[in-house]
């Protein structure tokens, strides 16, 4: 079956038809703890009377929440979509320490994907000098344009990688009795093949994100559980299409 981005955001809005206050509360409730981590971070950056460690704290409780809040929204989207219930208990019910391991697992993978980039960024470094002697010009020029190409071929495949393991919280939310490690497995597996889509769709939402900016973050409320239902139907879309592999698999 054909992934077809437009169909999947028409039948995410039809999820949402007449269950948009449900859908904003739920925004709301991730969207204010968010907020108000982001202003006690910006504030101890730029207030004398907190140091460091003051925004390592706050830095480390923005990401331990928002794991967790995220975690929360997508089982909300995945109970919507599946049962039609878009009660804000199931919100609630969605919020589980088990987003914590979830999200250093994941920076931990990306941290170590992102590491392929300095294969290339060392040896340009090293020639920057070189290319300002004559004799050794030319052949330090090709030697960094080949860097700088592999480069910029690294970094698709890291951010290919990343985007696929983000979607660990869908499968969590899908399965809670998923193991993490086996969850970021599952992730990889199933949006293979599809990571080209993840990124556009992705990319697609960059002007509701704009809008979140303009408003300062008022229309989060509803975008929010709107990127999220459309995420859970790329999610469900693809697992079923890769069900015949995973059979037997932890999922």
């Amino acid at each position: 079956m054909f992934y077809n981005r437009a169909n999947l955001k028409k039948e995410a809005l039809s999820d949402l038809n007449g269950k948009w206050k449900s859908a904003a509360l739920v925004g709301l409730l991730f969207y204010i703890p968010c907020l108000v981590l982001m202003c006690l971070y910006f504030f101890a950056f730029f207030s004398s009377a907190f140091g460091i460690l003051h925004m390592m704290l706050f830095v480390v409780l923005f990401y331990v929440s928002f794991s967790m809040l995220s975690l929360a929204l997508f089982r909300w989207s995945n109970v919507l979509l599946k049962e039609g219930n878009a009660d804000v208990k199931n919100f609630f019910r969605g919020i589980t320490l088990k987003a914590i391991p979830s999200i250093l697992w994941l920076l931990l993978r990306s941290f170590l994907w992102c590491l392929l980039l300095f294969v290339p960024i060392i040896p340009m470094a090293a020639l920057v000098r070189l290319v300002e002697i004559p004799s050794a010009s030319v052949v330090a020029a090709l030697v960094m344009y080949s860097c700088f190409l592999l480069f910029i071929f690294l970094y698709l495949v890291v951010l290919a990688k990343v985007t696929s393991y983000a979607m660990m919280f869908f499968a969590l939310a899908d399965k809670p009795d998923l193991h993490v490690r086996d969850s970021l497995n599952v992730a990889a597996m199933v949006t293979e093949g599809f990571r080209t889509n993840l990124f556009v769709t992705n990319l697609s939402f960059m002007g509701w994100a704009l809008l979140c900016l303009i408003t300062l973050g008022i229309a989060c409320i509803w975008v929010l559980p709107y990127y999220s239902q459309v995420m859970t139907r790329a999610w469900l879309f693809m697992l079923k299409e890769k069900e015949d592999m995973l059979t037997g698999s932890a999922l």
